[in-house]
């Protein structure tokens, strides 16, 4: 499912090409997605996520696991910290 871009009624004609996906969500194949959130002060995130093909044929039981930085699997304990000074 593709999500709507709100309020796109006229798109600009320098988009020609692109498929815009206006005010109504709607089904579409994808292989990748992109998330993508914007705070003040400059924190921002994006997030990536493609779907594998291979996925079918890993056995049930199989567990997919993934990596990050300890810094943001630790923010909870990080954050509590009051010594804590981010540079």
């Amino acid at each position: 499912m593709a999500p709507p871009t709100l309020n796109l009624e006229t798109p600009d004609s320098a988009g020609d090409g692109i498929d815009f996906v206006a005010n109504e969500a709607r089904p579409m194949a994808m292989e990748y997605a992109i998330s993508n959130g914007f705070g003040f002060g400059g924190v921002n995130a994006s997030a990536l996520f493609r779907r594998w093909p291979w996925r079918r044929q890993t056995p049930e039981e199989f567990v997919f696991a993934w990596k990050a930085s300890r810094f943001i699997t630790h923010w909870k304990q990080l954050g509590s910290s009051s010594r804590l000074v981010l540079h």
